[in-house]
């Protein structure tokens, strides 16, 4: 399957596709590794599974180096410590966060959170090390990893779907389910802005790595582009068939990946951040779970929630890795 151009020729019109192999449950969550080596799966079978990508051999099969088991139900997060690329958390439908270490292969720190929709750990410089992680109780709360407890239960009155820390640790950007994107200082969760854009639910938030932009999608199947220096909206998108669930700025903040429907037919837009344009446009046959650029090169991972059959006639479910040849 071939990444197809929707203008004029651009830098991923040679791109490929290829596909991790023998996934036989669906893939939830991707996550990169910081050092962009290693890419994290989290499945309806409730395992882990840790691969080795190389983005610059396209000819070269992706491994699976670890197999992550220890929940009892399926994955629906995963976040990797950004400063440590061997240790990473997992939440599942079994309402437990892991902590796990991925070089031993074994589950460091086990917290019982309830059932979880993100969680996000913070940023290396700001020396905390801990995890926010959003509930379906409309809670976030605040895990110390070295100690492996829940510091602080806060209840927001509303459902967060999806957060991000600030580089410094001191704010929060959060897609909340009363239909507006907030800022809120850590650790007290006060809202310090209310971004008011979108007509339902804020569902996906992406930041970008320069701190300059942030993307927000939601129900009413717009993505809108603010500026966090003026804290304005600078642009939408066209309106799409369904919600957005996902989006990503690239390593280098140029551009932006985001799902799209139209018409029945699904593909991942990838959006010049500076033009507002559609530069490229992937195909996929499925209903996209989750998508991530990789953290230090131009490589899209994208999970796809519906079977393709293989050789033995086994249902398997397709990762893919858009990446130049």
């Amino acid at each position: 399957m071939n990444g197809q151009q929707d203008s004029r020729t651009n830098t991923f019109q040679s791109y490929k596709t290829r596909e991790l192999q023998g996934l036989t449950s669906k893939v939830h969550k991707l996550s990169w590794s910081n050092n962009g080596r290693k890419l994290a799966t989290g499945s309806t079978d409730g395992v882990v599974r840790v691969w080795s990508v190389d983005p610059h051999s396209h000819g070269k099969p992706e491994r699976c180096d670890h197999e992550l088991v220890g929940h009892k139900e399926a994955i629906n997060n995963l976040c990797w410590n950004p400063g440590h690329s061997d240790q990473l958390a997992s939440t599942s439908s079994d309402k437990t966060l892991k902590i796990w270490d991925v070089r031993a292969a074994r589950c460091t720190v086990t917290v019982k959170t309830g059932q979880a929709l993100f969680l996000a750990w913070s940023p290396e410089a700001s020396g905390m090390n801990q995890l926010v992680v959003g509930t379906k109780n409309d809670e976030l709360l605040i895990v110390d990893v070295r100690k492996g407890k829940v510091l602080k239960t806060h209840k927001c009155g509303y459902q967060s779907n999806q957060l991000y820390w600030s580089k410094d640790g001191q704010h929060l950007f959060q897609a909340a389910g009363d239909n507006d994107v907030k800022i809120l200082k850590f650790p007290s969760f006060e809202p310090t802005v209310s971004l008011q854009g979108h007509s339902e639910r804020a569902y996906s938030l992406s930041l970008d790595p320069q701190e300059k932009f942030l993307a927000s999608g939601a129900d009413d199947g717009i993505v809108s582009l603010w500026d966090l220096e003026s804290m304005a909206c600078i642009r939408t998108s066209i309106k799409m068939d369904g919600h957005v669930w996902t989006s990503s700025f690239s390593h280098d903040s140029q551009y932006l990946a985001y799902t799209a429907s139209e018409n029945q037919d699904t593909h991942v837009n990838i959006e010049s951040v500076a033009t507002g344009e559609i530069v490229h446009r992937i195909p996929c046959r499925h209903q996209i779970e989750d998508l991530e650029w990789n953290p230090r090169h131009r490589v899209l991972a994208i999970a796809c929630g519906n079977p393709n059959a293989d050789s033995r006639g086994r249902d398997t479910y397709p990762v893919l890795i858009f990446t130049p040849p």
